[in-house]
């Protein structure tokens, strides 16, 4: 009943109404993006020269432009539409719901609610609804996406002597179900994306029993990224050859380093034991109520 109640203040946000739309014409913008690029190749193919039986007689990379190197998650390289739609996915995913223990906390509305309820079924409550918030926002966004770009391009399965202009090397996460299943690569990172984007909107609510200041609440979390990002690559550059950072490695296709299923689970696991101990445990003792 709390969940539903919850996840009600969620959809009549207009933080999260705002968020949505912004990351919907996103998507669409990045979709009309991969689109163009397929029609100007089109164009391009038309021009080779054919056999008798209508064959292109060169080696055009005739599959290398498909649905599953054009969805939004799935581009390589450093270009813009994706790199900025990730670089952003820290700071959107918290914005919606982010302030929303803060500001029940900070108004005296927890002490009305617990009279009805238990403490422990309020926190789990907000905590799931936090969850929901940043994976419903990147679920609807980049499904949107996927949808728009298969419209328009055809999921050819890819080639893998053309591994290289898809962004997948052997050493990377799933690179072998890339080339046989490319469906289930292109969900799977799907859903790392999504599950990634609802685990970093709870922090803020863990961070509610550290901090006072709501600024600090819902922009630290960023900037603590950046800068281990930044440390990482200092300490592991040329050393490690894997990729340590969520916002690369949550993209399906390598763009410095293959992405690996250990360092995603890791990161996974140390937000979630952070962010649900920290909700539970300091909740449940910190005299809020």
């Amino acid at each position: 009943r709390m969940i539903k109640h919850e996840i009600q203040k969620i959809i009549h946000n207009k933080a999260y109404l705002i968020a949505l739309v912004f990351l919907l014409c996103y998507a669409t913008y990045s979709a009309y993006v991969s689109i163009s690029l397929y029609q100007d190749e089109l164009i391009l193919r038309s021009q080779y020269s054919r056999d008798n039986m209508g064959y292109l007689t060169e080696d055009v990379n005739m599959y290398s432009i498909n649905l599953f190197s054009q969805w939004l998650g799935g581009k390589m390289g450093y270009s813009f539409a994706p790199t900025f739609f990730f670089f952003l996915l820290p700071i959107i995913s918290v914005l919606p719901y982010g302030l929303s223990f803060y500001s029940e906390r900070k108004s005296g509305y927890l002490r009305h609610l617990v009279t009805r309820s238990k403490k422990r079924s309020y926190l789990c409550a907000k905590y799931i609804s936090g969850f929901l918030s940043g994976f419903s926002l990147y679920f609807i966004s980049l499904g949107v996406n996927i949808l728009l770009v298969a419209a328009f391009i055809p999921a050819y399965t890819p080639d893998p002597t053309e591994s290289a202009l898809a962004g997948i090397y052997p050493e990377q996460f799933l690179s072998s179900v890339f080339f046989r299943h490319p469906a289930i690569h292109m969900i799977s990172y799907y859903l790392i994306e999504c599950i990634f984007a609802g685990l970093w909107s709870t922090i803020p609510l863990a961070l509610t029993f550290m901090i006072k200041n709501r600024y600090a609440i819902l922009f630290a979390p960023f900037i603590c990224l950046l800068f281990i990002t930044n440390v990482f690559d200092l300490l592991l550059y040329f050393r490690v050859y894997i990729e340590t950072s969520p916002f690369f490695f949550i993209r399906g296709a390598s763009i410095r380093n293959p992405n690996s299923l250990v360092v995603i689970v890791i990161w996974f696991l140390v937000i979630f034991l952070f962010t649900f101990t920290v909700t539970l445990w300091k909740g449940s003792k910190d005299d809020v109520f």
